[in-house]
């Protein structure tokens, strides 16, 4: 597993960070209220393999069957970092950034040239609305994905991933007012929203997850 470095000059620990995840959710199989919806992450982990990565923002690290969580999957970093480079775009602190859409997966029998999103999120509730364990008993999963919206990138990881340069190792963006919905349309009662956060944490190499406890 490759994970998050904290924040801090003498942080260290695995899977620290900065960030946040709220929003109004509707969510008709879940016996909470997510109208106010506020995960309260304190674990951020990223996973770069062949140009991709997969940036995990969670509640608490245990297992991700056991937590909420939203996972973000950037298909080029390397284009994002081009485009981050090249923007004139710079927010009220004077921070440069660019803005990339947020799309679901390219449709089935898409062509073979039809490139796939470059920037998927999706949300799971698994913590909020499931039952915590991992069993055949189980209630459905509830995930929802995001159908639009924006993603902002201050900075993302470049460059050699085993180099000391911690500058290229951070990874530090946000999102807001992301629409979010079961594309599934399970019930008469959609299950939607609108989904708020940030993330600030620095890429590491761990070592492997261990697959059991």
């Amino acid at each position: 597993m490759v994970a998050a470095l904290a924040w801090g000059a003498n942080a260290c620990t695995v899977g620290q960070g900065q960030g946040s995840v709220t929003g109004n959710l509707t969510v008709p199989n879940c016996d909470k209220d997510l109208t106010s919806y506020d995960m309260g992450p304190d674990f951020f982990a990223a996973n770069a393999v062949n140009g991709q990565m997969t940036i995990t923002i969670q509640k608490g690290g245990d297992y991700a069957e056991y937590a909420d969580s939203v996972t973000i999957v950037v298909q080029d970093i390397a284009y994002v970092y081009d485009h981050i480079q090249s923007s004139t775009k710079v927010d009220g602190e004077g921070r440069p950034y660019e803005e990339f859409p947020i799309q679901l997966e390219r449709p089935p029998g898409s062509a073979p040239d039809v490139p796939p999103p470059i920037i998927r999120m999706s949300l799971s509730l698994r913590g909020s609305c499931g039952s915590h364990k991992v069993n055949p008993s189980d209630e459905p999963q509830i995930v929802m994905h995001a159908t639009g919206g924006v993603m902002r990138f201050y900075t993302i990881l470049h460059g050699d991933i085993g180099s000391r340069d911690t500058n290229s190792k951070l990874i530090d963006g946000k999102f807001t007012g992301v629409p979010m919905s079961d594309p599934r349309g399970w019930g008469t009662l959609p299950t939607k929203g609108t989904l708020d956060g940030s993330f600030h944490f620095f890429y590491q190499r761990g070592g492997p997850a261990q697959p059991f406890p």
